[in-house]
Formats: C-alpha cells, structure tokens, sequence
C-alpha cells in the first residue's frame, strides 16, 4: 500500500508473480532481520505486514479537512486538483524531456470569470491561495469551464504540495 496526495492509504495487489525465485520485498527484509537477529521481523504472512501497517498512524502532516470545514455560505470557496501529466511520479517528474513540455508548465489558478470578480481580482496578476496554514503566491487566469465558486489549482507539483487536498476549501486573494 502507499498513502496518497490526500493522505489516505491505498492498497493493491501483485498482478502477476515474481519470476524465478525472486522473493518479494518484505520476504527479503525479514530474512534479513532474522539474520542479524532485530526484533521486528518475525512475520510469517503478508497479512502480518498489512496488519501492522493498517495499525501505524501515516505521517500526512499536521493539516486535517473535514467538509464541514467548507462552511455553510455561498460564498465559500472550494478547490478542483487534478495531477498534472507528468507529475505523477519520480520517474515522470524528473525527466528532462517531458518537464520541457507545456503539459508540465507552472501550475495556474483558473476561476470562473463571475467568481473572480466577486473577490475583485480583475486587476491582479497573482493570487494567494490559502488551505489550512498553507498558502502560495500564483498567476491566475478566468476561465468559464470552471463552475462558479470552484478554484481550479492542480496538485502534486512543486508549488502546490505543502496544500491542503486536491478537492477541499481553499480562500483566494488578490496580491497588490
């Protein structure tokens, strides 16, 4: 399993088996941790593996949403993330070639036109976006595809990863 962008853990299973009498990764590592004697390391069944993981607390950070967070005006605010492209894993981010492309340009706020004159933003090049105690200074452009009230602001990238959930409030402002 892996915890994700929004900090939710996430399982999967093996789609085929290892070839020859290669092991999986948690075989090796308790055969290792019985060699040098470590406590720890006396699974005898994946289950095992998954039981004390399932136990232990993810380090997501100290940010926690809850949709009852969004409040209950109209005028709040609430965050659209996709993954970009190319930013969807080390391999992907780290290659030159596909980060040189437009589909890995800067992350860009995009509003709805009648949301952004709402907050008085049609004179701004840039905004703050705020989630939980996180907030980054980015452009922004209007754009009639987003639903009045959404901000669309993509995740997983280098600006946007110290933020709050990819679908959750968020407060925009205008920066001078």
């Amino acid at each position: 399993s892996y915890v994700n962008l929004d900090g939710q853990r996430q399982p999967f299973r093996a789609a085929i088996r290892a070839p020859g009498q290669s092991r999986p990764g948690w075989k090796i590592l308790r055969r290792l941790g019985e060699l040098f004697e470590l406590s720890g390391f006396d699974f005898t069944g994946l289950e095992q593996v998954a039981e004390r993981i399932n136990d232990a607390e993810p380090d997501v950070g100290e940010q926690s949403f809850e949709l009852s967070d969004a409040g209950s005006t109209e005028d709040s605010l609430w965050r659209i993330g996709d993954v970009p492209m190319y930013a969807g894993d080390g391999l992907q981010r780290r290659s030159v070639p596909l980060q040189n492309t437009t589909h890995a340009d800067a992350p860009v706020v995009r509003l709805h036109p009648d949301t952004a004159s709402s907050l008085g933003l049609n004179d701004a090049e840039r905004v703050r976006v705020t989630q939980g105690e996180a907030s980054v200074d980015l452009p922004w452009r209007a754009d009639a595809r987003i639903a009045e009230g959404g901000v669309w602001l993509p995740s997983a990238t280098e600006e946007t990863r110290g933020l709050g959930p990819a679908v959750g409030p968020i407060t925009v402002e205008a920066l001078p």
